[in-house]
């Protein structure tokens, strides 16, 4: 079953993308809503306990919910790239730190108005981001550019409030157009300053808020946080999920205001998760060092305003590379090139159940790894030696096999107890792989803009 489900994923990737024109009158534009930084299970439609997301279950409810989405990378540079291009980050990106080509050139050329508002950091122009959006801003926030000398900026340009007003300004002037609009927020990541779930807890020695600083402590072992201010740490970074969703719902009214919400497709993902002390609780409140699902399993809402799937919602596991074929699908736009991602819609109609293999790399902290995940098991290995400081902790296993289905937090590792499904799993990763052209794991480029440079420094991605 497993090496069956490979051998397919190796023919899809080699044909251009299927994206037919039938349904191009039923939608007049599409609004991609990238919150970065948010964990599948600490999204309300996905079963968390805590009230963090009443906008986006409500926009569950209308449409479809992915449950099992996989990004290719746990942290944002990677993972965007994959997303936009539709390729896997290891087909050229991994060596030439830049997109050549996106699906959103694609709906240029089809005459859709294409507009993106990002907040910067690894989300930027410099990586080729911009490809294909004839409207493009970045704008930095509470995470700000400081060259030497400068002063912090209490009042800054850059922030979620800002991002969507650019936004909603945009729509305004092309409300009559056929449109692409991509919106990006880091109001996620840390640092973490929304205390609506954290009033009254505990806090320790955390104080209010959690800032860079005091990750950057946190992961030189400097501080060590107790179980009670990681649940802190925790509540506010829900804080920080619910601040966003009250964004979402605030547009979706906006949407209806302005006449667009009865032909506009909306979808609401993210890039990555989030560590909250599930396996290195010394990488609290970060990401990008493990493979794990808390950092690679990601929320994706799917809302189309004048079909009603009648497959439900989508309990196939599925990969962040396939949803820009399926919007292009869903617009009638055509792909005429080969990608690795491959359309959903399918799943959405009914028409196919076929769990897609997910590979996962590109690990920006401790050693390298790869993974795969299929038939409700994943296999992480451990390719090279880790030149982190401090090293990660704990030192990752070289094999790890997880049962997802009896063990979905990844706790109890099966590979000795299991060495066929081991064999078996590592021969389809590396078949993949080397497909792909893997040329080695990602890592921030060499030449950087100096002033986009200081900007990864501040958000905690790049040490001082």
């Amino acid at each position: 079953m497993i090496l069956a489900a490979v051998i397919l994923l190796g023919c899809s990737a080699c044909e251009p993308g299927d994206t037919p024109k039938r349904e191009a009158q039923e939608l007049q534009g599409i609004v991609l809503i990238l919150l970065d930084t948010v964990r599948a299970d600490h999204v309300g439609c996905y079963g968390y306990d805590r009230p963090t997301t009443p906008n986006i279950d409500a926009l569950a409810k209308r449409g479809v919910r992915f449950d099992q989405v996989i990004a290719p990378s746990p942290w944002t540079l990677p993972s965007v790239a994959a997303l936009l291009s539709a390729q896997h980050p290891a087909r050229e990106f991994a060596s030439t730190r830049k997109i050549t080509t996106s699906v959103v050139e694609d709906f240029q050329r089809a005459g859709f108005e294409t507009g993106g508002v990002t907040e910067g950091g690894y989300v930027s122009d410099q990586f080729g981001f911009d490809r294909g959006f004839g409207y493009w801003v970045e704008e930095q926030g509470a995470v700000q550019l400081l060259n030497g000398g400068q002063r912090r900026d209490p009042n800054p340009r850059g922030s979620i409030e800002n991002t969507f007003a650019l936004a909603r300004k945009w729509l305004v002037k092309h409300k009559r157009d056929r449109f692409f609009l991509f919106i990006h927020t880091y109001e996620v990541h840390t640092p973490y300053r929304r205390r609506d779930f954290a009033k009254n807890l505990d806090a320790g020695s955390v104080g209010p808020t959690f800032e860079i600083a005091q990750l950057r402590a946190l992961r030189s072992g400097q501080v060590v946080l107790s179980e009670s201010e990681t649940q802190y740490v925790k509540a506010l970074y829900d804080g920080g999920v619910l601040y966003a969703d009250r964004h979402v719902g605030s547009f979706l009214t906006f949407l209806k205001t302005i006449g667009l919400s009865e032909n506009t497709l909306i979808v609401v993902t993210s890039d990555h998760g989030e560590e909250l002390g599930d396996h290195y609780p010394r990488i609290t409140a970060d990401h990008g060092h493990s493979l794990h699902d808390a950092l690679l399993r990601v929320p994706l809402i799917l809302y189309h305003p004048r079909r009603k799937f009648t497959g439900g919602d989508v309990m196939s596991q599925v990969r962040l590379i396939d949803l820009m074929p399926t919007i292009a699908e869903l617009a009638g736009v055509s792909i005429d090139r080969p990608i690795d991602g491959k359309s959903m819609v399918p799943l959405l109609t009914g028409e196919d159940s076929t769990d897609r293999v997910a590979v996962s790399g590109h690990t920006k902290r401790g050693p390298p790894r790869m993974s795969i995940r299929d038939q409700g098991f994943k296999l992480i290995r451990v390719t090279g030696g880790d030149a982190s400081t401090p090293p990660l902790t704990p030192v990752p296993a070289e094999i790890q096999l997880y049962d997802l289905t009896e063990d979905p937090s990844e706790r109890t590792n099966l590979a000795e107890s299991r060495p066929q499904l081991v064999a078996a799993l590592t021969d389809a990763l590396q078949r993949i792989w080397s497909g792909l052209g893997e040329g080695g794991e990602l890592t921030p480029p060499d030449v950087v803009d100096p002033q986009l440079l200081e900007r990864l420094k501040s958000l905690g991605y790049i040490g001082d």
